[in-house]
């Protein structure tokens, strides 16, 4: 049995979806918050791919948890590099400092919030404005 990291399963899945090939995937977690975040990254990861399917370059917001989100705010949350990169390379002028509608955060607020400092930094890299004000209530 081969273990497997995050980013690796993540390739994996794109992978298995492109090409709609049922495949079984058994994941093992030590705790129940690893588990968790699992179903939520597979979750998402396979929300992403399904609305970017026709290769669309907006993003595309979907209801999740009572909360209006994009594949770049989920991608945020989770720290996700590879999906980020993913989504650049669908289309190179991603809107990285339009707001949540529903929080009001953008995915710099997202990737802060969560400590994801790498995501932050990779952000305002490709050019995130890091005063961006908040429109929360």
């Amino acid at each position: 049995e081969e273990k497997k990291r995050g980013d690796e399963v993540y390739s994996i899945v794109l992978k298995v979806m492109e090409n709609s090939v049922p495949t079984t995937f058994y994941i093992t977690c030590a705790n129940e918050t690893q588990k968790d975040f699992w179903i939520h990254a597979l979750s998402w990861s396979y929300y992403y791919h399904s609305t970017m399917e026709e290769k669309e370059t907006d993003l595309i917001k979907g209801s999740h948890f009572k909360t209006v989100q994009s594949s770049l705010y989920s991608a945020a949350v989770m720290g996700n590099e590879h999906m980020y990169q993913h989504m650049k390379s669908l289309n190179p002028n991603l809107p990285l400092d339009e707001v949540d509608p529903y929080n009001g955060y953008s995915a710099l607020h997202y990737a802060i919030m969560w400590d994801n400092i790498n995501f932050a930094r990779t952000l305002i890299l490709d050019g995130a404005f890091i005063d961006v004000l908040c429109e929360s209530k």
